[in-house]
């Protein structure tokens, strides 16, 4: 829709993006939230995104699969007549694992990302507002442990989530969208408090 506002929300797993994004859907009416990726995936879909291995073939169809979604998330976006869009995660998301996952594990990718550059950020739109919640390496492995039930165990690790959250940096900073950062250390009301009040500030 034209003159429509899209704001994504990013940031590591467990650090509020979900809750803040109903928190702000709830205060102002004008605003619609995007679910993230796994939300809009079939049972039967996640399944076979659950069953891929680390194989060459099997990381470019798990690429293939969240490029689709993305498609999907902003048809909606452009269907819907809300003057706000709040996505929960973006392809900024996709770019950050892709880059972490290779320089952790060396595991296969494009030809011209198989090298510590950031993933080409904009092989799919970007919202020009980012709100990052922010988490400390600690906090991330603590709440991984916590609350973890479908993450192989191997993106749990302080080491693996110490490398996300640099990869993180990196794809924000080729994104060329303004960056809010939230600290997502808090206790969760504080940064939905927080997050409700960046967007606020915006409108």
């Amino acid at each position: 829709m034209a003159g429509q506002r899209v704001i994504a929300f990013e940031g590591l797993p467990f650090a509020g993006k979900s809750t803040a994004a109903t928190a702000v859907a709830h205060q102002h009416s004008g605003v619609m939230v995007v679910p993230d990726y796994h939300e809009m995936l079939t049972p039967a879909e996640r399944l076979r995104v659950a069953q891929l291995s680390d194989s060459a073939d099997d990381q470019h169809h798990r690429v293939a699969v969240y490029r689709d979604l993305d498609d999907r998330r902003w048809k909606l976006t452009d269907e819907s007549d809300s003057p706000t869009a709040i996505f929960d995660r973006c392809y900024l998301s996709i770019a950050a694992y892709r880059l972490a996952l290779h320089t952790a594990f060396g595991l296969p990718g494009d030809p011209d990302t198989a090298t510590t550059a950031p993933m080409p950020v904009c092989e799919r739109p970007i919202p020009p507002l980012i709100v990052y919640f922010s988490v400390s390496a600690p906090t991330a492995v603590d709440r991984h442990h916590r609350l973890a039930r479908t993450i192989d165990t191997r993106l749990r690790t302080q080491d693996f989530l110490s490398i996300l959250i640099d990869a993180y940096q990196q794809v924000l900073a080729a994104s060329g969208s303004r960056v809010i950062t939230i600290d997502s250390d808090q206790p969760l009301a504080d940064v939905v408090t927080r997050a409700c009040e960046s967007v606020r500030e915006t409108f």
